[in-house]
């Protein structure tokens, strides 16, 4: 890890004369003490300006001797530590901007050495717009658990009365980071607070946090209320910022939760004819809504005409899977095959779906894909396949012991009842329990 400590005026005289082998009494110029240079390295006597004055064109004049390409000036020893970090930050922003779009940089040292700088300096400027960077790289990577920390770091150092444009942005990507970690709860809180101070700034901002809050909402189960949030949005200017199709597909799920079947519909058509054009990726998307529609319908022929179209889609054309939500639109459809008894391609889907989740860490995806491929394997006594789910529904649990997913435990311990598997009871048991004890 490079170095980020910051060195006092002795330490910096101590350091270029260790590099450029340079003795003590070379740097006197024969007006002060070589005692007096040894304490102000040691940090036991003050540098003044006469002094530092003295030392530093000892030092020019026996780099120009030597052919040494090093020039420094009394203001450059003199430097104090805040000014210095000030330097070392500017100078990790440029690393960082110099790699920003390289999404196999690992910038593991990079944050190891802005945490060091930080510690030992806390207050320098330009700290909350390197947390910013940090935030946006990572968030660019769909690493949301480490984005959230640094955008957190940054809006806690804010002052949101003076910089209220900035603490709403920040709230804003804070919001994007909870949703996608599925901390839905901690983005309402988020998004109320910086509405409940003020609304009075950039209004596509304000309308982005209107969206976020709506998807929050939406995914606990306040529906009506995520309606309530989508109708404030100014339609118009998401519609010029191509953020109307994102908004309408919230709308459409929301009225299929509640059960407004035919207002799910309209508006799935509507984007259908109007709005998907040549992009599969949002095409395949309505479609999948649909068909969903007539699923929870029970309206079977109308559910496979628009799965078909679906699987002609994923079947002829390549689909950006970082966009969409795909690995939910891939589980969906694959419980629209099962639906119609099309196992093998519902299999097909779930893999899918399973790979992408596993990708970007969205363990409830990954739970319902292992949980639907249980219910296919026991229903047709496939036990080795049984097995090899066993182990990534441990693997899941090891990540993410949520209670809920105990549920597809309690299906494998049956399963093995049944079969009188008793030692596989066990192991599953004794899983649990090791599990359980580490997490106390």
């Amino acid at each position: 890890m490079s170095n980020v400590h910051l060195l006092t005026p002795g330490e910096k005289i101590k350091k270029i004369r260790k590099d450029f082998k340079i003795k003590q009494s070379d740097i006197t110029g024969g007006k002060i003490t070589r005692n007096l240079i040894s304490l102000i390295e040691n940090n036991r006597a003050d540098l003044t300006v006469s002094t530092a004055g003295i030392i530093v064109s000892s030092i020019n004049d026996i780099c120009k001797k030597r052919d040494i390409d090093f020039k420094m000036t009394i203001d450059d020893l003199l430097k104090n530590n805040t000014i210095q970090a000030d330097k070392m930050l500017s100078d990790i922003i440029d690393e960082i901007n110099e790699h920003m779009d390289d999404n196999n940089f690992d910038f593991s040292d990079i944050v190891d050495r802005v945490e060091m700088l930080i510690k030992e300096n806390p207050f320098m400027d330009k700290v909350t717009d390197l947390y910013i960077e940090l935030g946006k790289i990572f968030s660019d990577r769909q690493e949301f658990r480490k984005s959230y920390i640094f955008y957190f770091k940054a809006y806690e150092r804010i002052d949101f009365h003076k910089q209220k444009e900035l603490f709403a942005l920040i709230s804003l990507k804070l919001s994007y980071c909870c949703n996608n970690l599925y901390e839905f709860s901690e983005s309402i809180q988020i998004i109320n607070t910086i509405l409940s101070l003020y609304n009075d700034f950039d209004e596509l901002v304000y309308c982005k946090l209107l969206y976020n809050l709506a998807i929050a909402q939406k995914n606990i189960n306040q529906y009506s209320d995520a309606l309530s949030s989508l109708n404030k949005i100014d339609k118009e200017l998401f519609v010029k910022h191509n953020y109307y199709f994102a908004m309408e597909i919230a709308k459409v799920n929301c009225y299929t939760k509640l059960k407004l079947y035919k207002e799910a519909l309209d508006i799935d058509l509507d984007l259908l004819n109007n709005y998907c054009n040549n992009d599969n990726g949002s095409k395949l998307l309505v479609l999948n809504n649909i068909a969903q529609v007539y699923k929870l319908t029970n309206n079977v022929e109308s559910m496979r005409k628009y799965l078909l179209k679906a699987m002609d889609i994923i079947s002829n054309y390549n689909i950006d899977e970082n966009n969409y939500s795909m690995d939910e639109l891939y589980y969906d459809l694959a419980s629209c095959n099962i639906f119609i008894g099309n196992e093998k391609d519902a299999l097909i889907l779930l893999n899918k779906a399973l790979d992408i989740s596993k990708k970007q860490n969205k363990y409830k995806v990954q739970y319902d894909c292992i949980n639907s491929m249980f219910d296919i394997y026991y229903e047709n006594k496939q036990y080795k396949k049984l097995e090899e789910i066993k182990i990534l529904l441990l693997g899941l649990l090891s990540e993410s012991n949520k209670h809920e997913y105990h549920t597809l435990v309690y299906k494998f311990i049956k399963m093995y009842k049944m079969r009188n598997k008793v030692d596989k009871i066990d192991d599953l048991l004794n899983f649990m329990i090791d599990l359980e004890n580490k997490e106390a």
